[in-house]
């Protein structure tokens, strides 16, 4: 990215790292991707979350809901919907899909 670059390019750069990467859900990441509201936003990584911000300037806010991967009593994958906080749960989703369907963009 450039000086230049503008903040539409700036997300779709992110998105573009976070869909190449092993550091958060691949299902997920497609998922948020796939949906035009979540792809307008900043998405970003940390302990294995996926998540999204309005900003695309370090430190991103956190306003928006998040995907965490949750392992499920059988150990299949599942997701974990919770925030803006941490301690706001919102729900529990068996794909990728109904987790960014959960999360949405208030």
């Amino acid at each position: 990215m450039t000086k230049d670059s503008s903040g539409a390019d700036i997300v779709e750069a992110a998105w573009l790292e976070l869909l190449g990467c092993d550091r958060v859900d691949a299902e997920s990441v497609a998922a948020a991707y796939a949906e035009p509201q979540m792809r307008q936003l900043f998405p970003w990584a940390g302990m294995c979350e996926l998540h999204f911000s309005r900003c695309t300037e370090f430190r991103w806010t956190w306003e928006v809901s998040y995907i965490r991967p949750a392992a499920g009593p059988d150990h299949s994958r599942a997701y974990y919907v919770a925030g803006p906080p941490r301690i706001q749960k919102i729900g529990t989703a068996a794909t990728g899909q109904e987790a960014v369907a959960q999360a949405g963009v208030a």
